[in-house]
């Protein structure tokens, strides 16, 4: 179990965080910055609004209280959104994409400059 309580404005991206998902661990997590864009509460870990410690003790109650085979289930797909979504390779094809987009637009002006539009 790997548990991450924060408060806003301390953590947008939390690199241990998706450390620990790669890792198949379950994970409870406060709501904070951009954490609710990849954990899914009940789906690949555990979510609770920050600053509650009764919610937090809860949620970590209900994490360890998982059978195992529902445990390597969320494990499973915790893993898989790190993959998809925040390994090397997807955030390296992300800028790829980004760049492209962002040449395609400095390259429209100066090609409708250079027709006189």
């Amino acid at each position: 179990l790997f548990v991450f309580p924060s408060l806003p404005g301390l953590d947008a991206i939390a690199g241990s965080l998706l450390q620990a998902m790669a890792c198949r661990r379950i994970v409870v997590s406060s709501d904070v910055g951009g954490i609710s864009e990849y954990l899914d509460d009940g789906v690949n870990g555990f979510v609770v609004p920050p600053g509650d410690g009764d919610l937090l003790a809860l949620a970590m109650e209900r994490a360890l209280s998982l059978s195992e085979g529902r445990k390597r289930e969320i494990g499973e797909k915790a893993q898989k959104t790190v993959a998809e979504g925040y390994s090397a390779a997807s955030m390296t094809e992300s800028y790829i994409r980004l760049f492209e987009g962002l040449l395609v637009s400095a390259a429209a002006p100066a090609a409708a400059s250079a027709k006189g539009l």
